[in-house]
């Protein structure tokens, strides 16, 4: 099933998935803003603990069929994710959105814990995000793991 997609939309779901983490984070009492700067869109600052975090988001949509298909983390992201939060102060994290054809989970996770469940892809030494159910799993088992679910 193919859905035909407005020229616009990678454009407007990266905005969603951006959008999406700074109502949750300013909800849960998080300081956040979003940010134009090269590997990092938010900086969240948790003032309980007075970390900060530096977040690059990921969205993805899915058609049916093609739900569990994860996505791909190069090295370049990796290298400037740590590069901004080096610049920032903060600790690297992502933000995976994926909108499936009848939900949207997003996962916020740091990135080593990232790197420790997915693992380093084979390509080019790709990080593959798996988004399955198993995976969601894992995700939520982790301490600083987030899963928004609906």
């Amino acid at each position: 099933m193919k859905i035909d997609k407005s020229s616009r939309h990678s454009k407007i779901a990266g905005n969603f998935g951006e959008t999406l983490f700074l109502y949750w984070l300013s909800k849960k009492g998080y300081e956040i803003a979003l940010v134009d700067h090269t590997g990092i869109d938010l900086i969240a600052y948790e003032k309980k603990t007075g970390r900060r975090f530096g977040i690059s988001v990921k969205t993805r949509t899915r058609i049916s069929g093609t739900e569990n298909e994860g996505l791909y983390v190069k090295p370049t992201d990796i290298d400037k994710v740590k590069n901004a939060c080096i610049h920032f102060a903060c600790e690297p994290y992502f933000g995976i959105v994926v909108d499936r054809a009848n939900k949207i989970d997003a996962i916020l996770v740091s990135m080593d814990n990232l790197i420790k469940i997915n693992g380093i892809g084979k390509t080019h030494f790709n990080i593959k995000v798996k988004v399955n159910e198993g995976f969601m799993e894992k995700y939520m088992k982790i301490h600083d793991g987030l899963i928004i679910r609906f």
